[in-house]
């Protein structure tokens, strides 16, 4: 209050600064008992304006909340240079030569006597550092002029005694005045906190009256910090009516954007359910249990959704309820229309590479109808071809495309929903700042290469279905597999006579024919002679399958279950309460997806002849879980008893 009223008027300030009334202000230091103690270096008044007054003492710029270290003084960063002498331009005024520039003013022995500010150990550093305050220097050199010469050792020793006494109080007084003030900043920031947090409170509750209360649940905390963080919201005065409009004004552009939020995730949300009751129709319709791999070989939900008969019943507001009835009636008739047109489409794609085929034949059950891959499928002689073609899921084109993500932005919220009902919340979260992203495509065969490069891969096959002894017009891949003859390449073991010789499935051997050989190159194939088939038989009645810890399997006594290795063991525990995920397999309690290569859990080649370049450590046992078997020596030494 004192200090307000000398700030009132010249006559008040001459009356409350005159030292004849001291008494007046140390009676009100004395009734604050929270204040820190006095130094007797500064005055009353002084030291209740350092307290009380957060202004340059120099220029008066407000709002400057710190104290100068080591001082009692405020001193905004403009007038710290005025204020301030460097250290070294001190020396030179006292004289480099003379004992108080020694022992008072040298570089090593300010921080005993002075608030020195920017202080460094260092030497060599710019006058920006190790600077003194010019108060406080001309305050000890005054008091050094006036001690009695000559001075002597005595007389000096008590001048440097008092200065650090006086130094000393300074410091530990603007120690106990930084506490209180930094105490005091604590205090009123927590105050404002609560007040923005009480105004913070009503705002919200105004909010929730004015009808977006759904906006706000919807934003979460998240979006509640976005509002708290409005420079009008933040403000701690009233919430006057006023106010009120200034702030439904300012944060009307944000509630309108998380209101079309809102919109799009309910819409989203009812079609993620809409399509799920889809794809379970079509399980229902597709599969009987027990399940086998050909059931996964049908329309997905989104090859379904897309269709105009069924968009027109699902694509709705999420406030319309969507007639289970139309759904069951609808969905099978589409989905029989959509294989039987899919079927017809991928016949006429291949059929004019397949030469003569017999009468009453299914043009794609043939073991040579098999299909194209692109550069990026990982698709196998056994998944490229129909209908295991329609589970395929790759990063092929075929089910999954990789496209711009301003591509997926411009569609319309029923197909961008469709396309990314399998995303993770990872994948959403990436969708909002990557360039491109995957999505579900329907099934799409013009998608696929183009057809001439199907006569690569069916010219391929053709010849592993003559060299089987099967014509290539007739034979179907049941029919390869039932008659259980391996091949041997011709190419190879004449082109590399010291390599390696492997023995082939006719799957396995469509793979090596593709990577090993050039499309120029017409390989040649001869069957396996009976006494090495007798080997492979032995190989495989000592096999030892373990369940792998790769691939998709599907489970044979549930609907639509389908899972990675370990997901399926916890599935089989869980579920069906077997913990012998091997068994199951030998059980056909569970299967490979028909989208899995069988290459990598069951072997597709035999090493039947070590080459001359090559030296193989043999295995303590045979496993069909590598992709390649090997015939020991010693099975050979069983085998050979055997017939004995």
């Amino acid at each position: 209050d004192l200090l307000h009223l000398s700030h009132t008027c010249k006559l008040f300030r001459s009356f409350f600064l005159d030292k004849k009334r001291q008494i007046l202000w140390d009676s009100a230091l004395k009734n604050a008992p929270k204040l820190p103690p006095r130094s007797s270096s500064i005055s009353a008044p002084a030291f209740v304006h350092l307290l009380f007054s957060p202004y340059c003492h120099s220029c008066g710029v407000a709002s400057v909340r710190k104290v100068l270290p080591g001082s009692l003084t405020r001193c905004c960063s403009r007038c710290l240079p005025e204020w301030t002498i460097w250290y070294k331009e001190a020396i030179s005024k006292a004289g480099d030569a003379s004992r108080f520039a020694r022992e008072v003013l040298s570089h090593d022995e300010i921080p005993c006597f002075f608030a020195v500010q920017d202080r460094s150990d260092s030497l060599l550093l710019a006058p920006c550092f190790n600077r003194l305050l010019k108060h406080e220097y001309e305050h000890v050199t005054r008091i050094f002029q006036e001690l009695p010469g000559p001075v002597t050792d005595e007389a000096f020793d008590a001048f440097k005694h008092t200065v650090r006494q006086e130094h000393e109080e300074r410091l530990q007084c603007s120690v106990n005045v930084e506490t209180y003030l930094t105490n005091e900043e604590m205090a009123r920031e927590a105050e404002l906190e609560a007040a923005r947090k009480q105004r913070l409170d009503q705002i919200l509750e105004r909010l929730k009256y004015a009808g977006w209360h759904k906006e706000l649940a919807h934003m979460g905390s998240s979006g509640i910090a976005i509002i708290s963080a409005n420079s009008i919201v933040r403000q701690t005065t009233k919430l006057t009516e006023g106010a009120w409009w200034k702030i439904l004004t300012a944060l009307d552009d944000f509630l309108k954007q998380t209101q079309k939020e809102r919109l799009n995730r309910e819409i989203r949300d009812a079609l993620r359910a809409r399509f799920q009751a889809l794809e379970n129709i079509l399980v229902a319709h597709y599969v009987t249990l027990p399940r086998t791999a050909d059931m996964d070989c049908r329309p997905w939900y989104i090859d379904i959704a897309l269709l105009p008969p069924c968009r027109a019943l699902l694509d709705k507001p999420s406030t319309t309820p969507v007639p289970t009835t139309q759904l069951d009636a609808l969905i099978p008739a589409l989905a029989d229309e959509w294989y039987t047109s899919t079927k017809t489409a991928l016949t006429e794609y291949i059929h004019p590479y397949l030469g003569d085929i017999a009468a009453g034949v299914d043009t794609l059950s043939l073991a040579i109808a098999v299909f194209p891959r692109s550069e990026l499928c990982q698709g196998t002689a056994r998944s490229l071809r129909f209908p295991a073609l329609l589970a395929h899921d790759c990063a092929c084109n075929v089910r999954t495309q990789r496209h711009e993500s301003e591509w997926l932005a411009q569609k319309d919220e029923y197909t961008r929903t469709a396309m990314t009902l399998g995303w993770t919340e990872t994948d959403s979260a990436h969708y909002e700042y990557d360039d491109y992203c995957t999505v579900r495509v329907p099934f799409d065969v013009g998608a696929l290469p183009r057809p001439e490069a199907a006569a690569e891969g069916v010219a391929r096959m053709r010849r592993i279905v003559l060299a089987l002894g099967f014509d290539p017009g007739r034979a179907t891949p049941d029919d390869l597999d039932r008659c259980d003859l391996w091949l041997r390449c011709t190419t190879c073991e004449t082109a590399r006579p010291n390599d390696d010789v492997f023995m082939w499935t006719w799957s396995g051997a469509f793979e090596h024919e593709r990577i090993a050989h050039e499309d120029n190159i017409t390989t040649k194939w001869r069957q396996v002679d009976p006494d090495s088939m007798a080997n492979v038989h032995v190989v495989k009645a000592m096999q030892s399958f373990t369940f792998p810890d790769s691939g998709r399997w599907s489970c044979s006594l549930c609907p639509s279950y389908t899972g990675e290795s370990a997901k399926t063991k916890i599935h089989l525990a869980d579920v069906h309460g077997n913990t012998d995920a091997a068994k199951a397999v030998r059980d056909g309690l569970v299967h490979l997806h028909p989208s899995v290569d069988r290459s990598t859990i069951f072997p597709d080649r035999i090493l039947l002849r070590e080459g001359a370049k090559t030296k193989v450590a043999w295995p303590s046992s045979v496993s069909f879980a590598s992709g390649t078997a090997i015939i020991r020596p010693d099975i050979l030494l069983a085998q050979a008893l055997l017939r004995f």
